[in-house]
C-alpha cells in the first residue's frame, strides 16, 4: 500500500536516461510563487503522461488508490496545489486549469496558457534525480540554453522561478544555487564547468554559468 508522499510520488522507474518531453519556453521561463518538491515532480509526471498538442495533462495513479491515507494525502496536496500561481509575461495566472481525484483517479491539466510553442526537450529523467527544487530550475533553464552552452542568472530572478524568497544574496547563492550546481554535476548529463559571480558596485547579483553536455 503506498501510504506516504514519497511512496506515492517515487515515479522515477516510469522513465529511461532517454525519456524526453517537449516543455513550453514559456512555461520554463515562468515565475512561481512557491512549489514543493512533491508538487513539481508530480507537474514534470502529468507533462509526459499524454498527448501534448491536445493540451491535456493527465495523471492516472492506478495503484493502492482505495486507502484512507492516500486520499488524505491527495486531497490536502491537491488543495495546496489547486492555490498555486506563476507569472508569465508578468501576469500572473493559476499553475493548473483542473485538479481532480475520483474513485482512484488523479487528474492534472496546467493552464493552457503554459502549453504554447516554442517548445524544448528536457530530458525528465534526469529532474527526477535531483535533490531539490532549484537543482531541477536550474537543470531546466540551463538545459534550455544547452546549443550555447552559457547563461546568466540575476540572483533575483532565480529566486522569482524557483519560488524561494531569500533577501540575502550570498546567504541564497551558498544555500540554493552552489548545492543546485553540484546535485547538477553529479546526477544529470550537463556538466557545469565554471560560474562567474556578476557584480554591481561591488554587491553580488547573479551568476554566469558555462556548461557542457556530458556522454552519461
Amino acid at each position: 500500500m503506498l501510504k506516504t508522499k514519497e511512496e506515492i510520488f517515487s515515479l522515477r522507474k516510469t522513465f529511461t536516461s532517454r525519456t524526453t518531453v517537449k516543455k513550453s519556453i514559456l512555461f520554463n521561463e515562468a515565475q512561481f510563487d512557491k512549489i514543493t518538491m512533491t508538487e513539481y515532480k508530480l507537474m514534470l509526471k502529468s507533462l509526459h503522461q499524454q498527448d501534448f498538442y491536445v493540451y491535456n495533462y493527465l495523471f492516472d495513479l492506478k495503484a493502492s488508490l482505495n486507502s484512507a491515507s492516500f486520499y488524505s494525502v491527495i486531497k490536502a496536496l491537491f488543495l495546496t496545489m489547486g492555490k498555486r500561481k506563476v507569472i508569465v509575461n508578468g501576469e500572473k495566472i493559476n499553475l493548473y486549469d483542473k485538479l481532480d481525484y475520483d474513485k482512484g483517479h488523479c487528474s492534472i491539466r496546467l493552464n493552457p496558457i503554459l502549453l504554447k510553442p516554442p517548445f524544448f526537450h528536457l530530458p525528465i529523467s534526469r529532474c527526477f534525480d535531483l535533490k531539490y527544487v532549484s537543482s531541477i530550475r536550474l537543470y531546466e533553464l540551463l538545459y534550455q540554453y544547452m546549443k550555447f552552452g552559457k547563461r546568466e542568472l540575476s540572483i533575483l530572478d532565480f529566486q522569482e522561478k524557483c519560488g524561494i524568497v531569500d533577501s540575502q544574496n550570498r546567504t541564497f547563492v551558498n544555500r540554493y544555487m552552489y548545492k543546485a550546481i553540484e546535485d547538477i554535476n553529479a546526477n544529470t548529463n550537463i556538466e557545469i564547468t565554471d560560474f562567474e559571480r556578476i557584480k554591481y558596485k561591488a554587491h553580488l547579483i547573479g551568476l554566469g554559468y558555462k556548461f557542457k553536455k556530458t556522454k552519461v
